[in-house]
């Protein structure tokens, strides 16, 4: 069952085919090679829609596949679905899908209980990954739940024809490269169901291991609609020879046309061939200019339409008999098929084929179209011949009926050996896929700021393109690769996802492999646009919409991302298991857009006050330092300047405070754009303020904390409500430092209302002036909350951060 093959390149440059050959060197054969094997795994909780044991993740991509799904591959495969239940056990399916091919039928559909789109679709430790198609499909997709222990790791096996044929199959080396990687990996599973006897004795012999592993021969269904009907027209007497076969070259429909052509006595009888497998008239031509080479008939010869079932099984029972000529099967349907309505066999002698057809009579050699010949005309001319021939043929389809080989199928899934648990202690194994210093990267800072404290609860191995990365002490450091991903030797592995270039490759493994996924961002506009490109960006929102979409309304987001009215992060959201947000608000919105459940985690509290800062000593000598005015109510809003964060608003709220004779000035603490800071800086003037408002532009570490110290007040706004997290305003509250901010602001990183004096989201200058003037009346260097600080920076602590990710990850 040789199937198409796909040469897609990675980000290193590396074919599929040999992506595949290096992970199944490397992963198949043992733990990857970024740490130690693992010694119990840690208990992970089922993640979403808790499901009673036993639960079976199933590979369905065969039956999405318009290549296999409606062959004999996805009928096989559909049919041992139907029958679960068998011998008393109805676990419940987890199909795992490939969003890039096209949706499942509803029928099919409607087998599983949950449908998932990567490896992360997995219950709680144990259970059954059933690979229905291992050969025809990426392994890379399922390799984390192939090298996770504990599970039971079951293949349907089909056949090794391309391995029989590679001239025909494997003439390419990507091909060849790709089919043997797949053959690798079959090395990975613990129990094989092969459908023939012959493919048993194959699989034995080309992948190591297979030999002592579990193997149960189930064999292939006739459909229940080529069987008889109990009430359908009785058929007409026989009249015509059937070859059932095919447009693929090892289905050898040459041989019967050659052998109907070459029978004076079939010419002499008018008995004609028919020949079922859909040969589109181009490939026709060719074979009826065969058959009238070797003397025959040109009416004699006749090639049926694509048939219904009903039409399918009139064709066998009128049969004088059905020729099965392929050169090579793992399995032969026409042959059950034709034995389920009374039609007698003729079959090539290939292995699967000869292990159905036991009667050397039937039997014939691919290529000796003389003793086919002369089987033909026996059952075309000799009655009792034939029906000798029907007797003994008669039952051979009576093993291979839905329920008798779905029997098989379910019971060889009860007695499959598990791969043993690996143990070790009770700490889970965790890898985070993120920038780290010193890529200039707000996350990569974050990501490094609370990879101790998740060390500290777990082995964390960071997965970084970082040149030269610094990670803190306990942290393993590993290049970024589909490793970490593909391993089931770790308990979970999490994508730290952001908007900039430093997340792109992040983004494709986690689409392509899943995990869990902490997003920084609740808007990926500018992610999709610049890094994958307008046309992508657009038939997201156009997905995400449900409308075409002109990049003329793109361009408009891009500018004022205040009407963007949608998020652009339903991919990330489909392949992530689970989503982290660090805003409840951000947590909120995408249920209520995507309807998606996404947790909440805290954002970490990383800037805190050094001993003793707080004091009034220290604030003055801070205030010194920073070159502030004695006599001044300082104001001071911290971060890169934007348009969003309303610095219009605040130098009219200062304009109002000074007119109220509150002697306010106003600092911009971080870089500004040139545009924006001489816009602002015309505003001061003509409000007299030129002298009140300072731009410190971009400061370092001791400077920052310095203005923490020094300031009276804060103001942090955000024009949009989407839930964005500010890391400034958190550092505000961290240094008690009283601020004014808006509602979404406020709420996105749980501001205490002891340091927090809010304001509208739909922002006034006026209500932000009376806020700072409240704060004015406590004076300058006003004492600060130690009590609030203290207990809010203790419930944002990094060991929190860490204690509820983990927890989230189910492995709290």
């Amino acid at each position: 069952m040789a199937g198409s093959r796909k040469n897609r390149r990675d980000h290193t440059g590396r074919t599929q085919a040999e992506q595949h050959r290096c992970a199944a060197a490397t992963i198949v054969r043992g733990w990857p090679a970024c740490g130690p094997a693992p010694v119990v795994l840690a208990r992970r909780a089922w993640l979403e829609d808790p499901m009673p044991s036993p639960a079976m993740i199933v590979d369905a991509r065969c039956l999405q596949d318009p290549a296999y799904r409606e062959r004999g591959i996805g009928q096989h495969a559909e049919s041992l679905l139907r029958g679960r239940g068998a011998g008393g056990r109805a676990p419940r399916l987890i199909g795992l899908l490939d969003p890039a091919l096209p949706t499942l039928a509803p029928r099919v559909a409607a087998l599983f209980g949950t449908l998932r789109w990567t490896a992360y679709a997995e219950p709680p430790d144990g259970g059954w990954f059933v690979s229905l198609s291992p050969m025809t499909h990426d392994p890379l997709r399922v390799a984390r739940l192939l090298t996770r222990p504990g599970r039971r790791h079951v293949a349907v096996i089909y056949d090794f024809i391309p391995h029989e044929m590679p001239d025909t199959y494997l003439r390419g080396q990507a091909d060849r490269l790709d089919y043997y990687a797949r053959l690798a990996w079959l090395g990975a599973y613990g129990t094989f169901l092969p459908i023939s006897q012959a493919t048993a004795a194959q699989l034995r012999s080309l992948v190591p291991g297979a030999a002592q592993a579990s193997c149960v021969v189930t064999g292939v269904a006739v459909r229940a609609s080529l069987l008889p009907q109990p009430d359908e027209t009785p058929a007409r007497p026989p009249r015509h020879l059937l070859a059932v076969a095919g447009p693929d070259p090892r289905k050898n429909v040459e041989a019967p046309i050659i052998a109907h052509a070459a029978s004076a006595a079939l010419r002499a009888a008018g008995l004609p061939l028919l020949v079922a497998g859909g040969y589109p008239p181009q490939q026709q031509a060719p074979l009826r200019a065969l058959h009238e080479r070797h003397g025959g008939d040109p009416a004699l010869l006749r090639f049926l339409p694509h048939l219904t079932d009903a039409e399918l099984r009139r064709a066998y029972q009128e049969a004088l008999a059905t020729v099965a000529p392929s050169r090579a099967e793992g399995f032969s349907i026409p042959v059950i098929e034709a034995s389920a309505n009374g039609s007698p066999v003729l079959a090539s002698d290939c292995t699967a084929q000869a292990e159905l057809v036991s009667q050397e009579d039937a039997l014939f050699a691919p290529d000796d179209t003389a003793r086919l010949r002369e089987q033909m005309e026996r059952m075309a001319l000799d009655p009792a011949a034939r029906a000798d021939l029907q007797r003994r043929q008669q039952d051979i389809w009576r093993r291979f009926t839905e329920a008798e080989v779905g029997a098989r199928f379910w019971a060889a899934l009860d007695t499959a050996p598990a791969s043993p648990p690996v143990l070790r202690d009770a700490r889970p194994r965790l890898a985070m896929l993120s920038p780290l210093p010193p890529d200039r990267s707000g996350v990569a800072d974050y990501t490094h700021a609370v990879l101790g404290a998740i060390a500290r609860r777990a082995e964390v191995v960071a997965y970084t393109e970082a040149p030269s990365p610094r990670a803190p002490e306990g942290v393993q450091i590993e290049a970024l690769t589909p490793l970490a991903s593909l391993s089931g030797g770790y308990d979970a592995v999490v994508a730290v996802m952001g908007n900039s270039h430093f997340h792109r490759r992040i983004f494709d493994l986690l689409l392509d492999y899943g995990g869990g996924c902490i997003a920084h961002d609740a808007r990926m506009l500018h992610f999709y646009v610049g890094l994958l490109g307008r046309g992508r960006a657009r038939a997201l929102a156009e997905v995400e919409l449900g409308r075409p979409v002109e990049d003329s309304e793109i361009d408009d987001w891009l500018g004022n991302e205040r009407t963007l009215p949608t998020f652009f992060l339903s991919e990330v959201l489909r392949a992530a298991q689970p989503t982290f947000m660090h805003s409840r608000l951000s947590c909120d919105l995408m249920q209520r857009t995507y309807g998606t459940a996404v947790q909440h985690l805290p954002f970490a509290a990383l800037r805190l006050p050094e001993p003793g800062a707080l004091t009034l000593e220290a604030r003055a000598a801070a205030r010194a330092r920073v070159r502030l005015p004695t006599d001044d109510f300082s104001i001071a809003s911290f971060g890169y300047v934007t348009p969003d964060k309303a610095p219009h608003d605040l130098i009219w709220a200062l304009s109002l405070l000074r007119g109220w004779k509150i002697p306010a000035s106003l600092a911009f603490v971080g870089d500004a754009p040139d545009h924006l800071r001489q816009d602002l800086e015309a505003l001061a003037t003509y409000l007299g303020l030129a002298g009140h408002v300072r731009f410190t532009g971009a400061v370092d570490e001791a400077a920052w904390c310095a203005w923490l110290q020094a300031a009276d007040a804060a103001i942090q706004l955000r024009a949009h409500t989407i839930g964005s997290v500010s890391a400034a305003l958190m550092d505000c509250l961290t240094f008690g430092l009283r601020v004014v901010a808006n509602h979404d602001l406020a709420a996105a990183i749980d501001a205490p209302e002891a340091l927090w004096h809010g304001v509208p989201d739909n922002l006034s200058a006026v209500l932000v002036a009376e806020r700072l003037a409240t704060i004015a009346e406590a004076g300058l260097l006003a004492p600060r909350d130690e009590a609030a600080r203290a207990a809010y920076a203790e419930a944002h602590s990094p060991d929190r951060y860490a204690a509820t990710l983990l927890a989230g990850l189910g492995l709290g």
